[in-house]
């Protein structure tokens, strides 16, 4: 059954795309915070609140973290490239489950189209697409845990 490998391999797709989303974040806080400061007026003087070395520890920063996402999209590429090659060898899998899985979650056809289209009824498509969904939580619940 090629779909459960390709719910894994996007799994770990979109596991990279949250990483990759979580490095930028940290790069716009390193932006956010070595921007210049207020100045903040006292009645007896003037302070000056800005930190003369943010610049530097920014740009060291941000050096680490371009490096980071470089490799992190380097990864993503991969994982896209190997997704749309098991989604080509699911669409072409002769296999009931799979191709019920393309219909159903994959092109979110109707249970009645699908049960038209591979000459199935309308129950087994359901008891198929409930074996599915099932197998989907067990692939999400075991890669929870790990």
């Amino acid at each position: 059954m090629i779909y459960r490998e390709y719910e894994i391999l996007l799994k770990k797709y979109r596991d990279a795309l949250e990483r990759y989303d979580q490095l930028i974040s940290r790069k716009e806080e390193l932006f956010n915070q070595a921007q210049p400061q207020g100045i903040k007026y006292d009645r007896d003087r003037i302070q000056n609140n800005g930190d003369a070395d943010a610049f530097a520890r920014y740009a060291m920063s941000v050096e680490q973290l371009d490096w980071r996402i470089g490799e992190v999209e380097g990864i993503i590429a991969e994982r896209r490239k190997l997704l749309t090659e098991k989604e080509a060898e699911l669409r072409g899998s002769r296999d009931i489950t799979d191709r019920v899985y393309c219909l159903g979650i994959l092109d979110r056809v109707r249970v009645y189209k699908i049960a038209g289209t591979v000459h199935y009824s309308e129950v087994q498509i359901y008891r198929i697409l409930s074996r599915i969904r099932r197998t989907m939580e067990e692939i999400r619940h075991e890669n929870n845990q790990t």
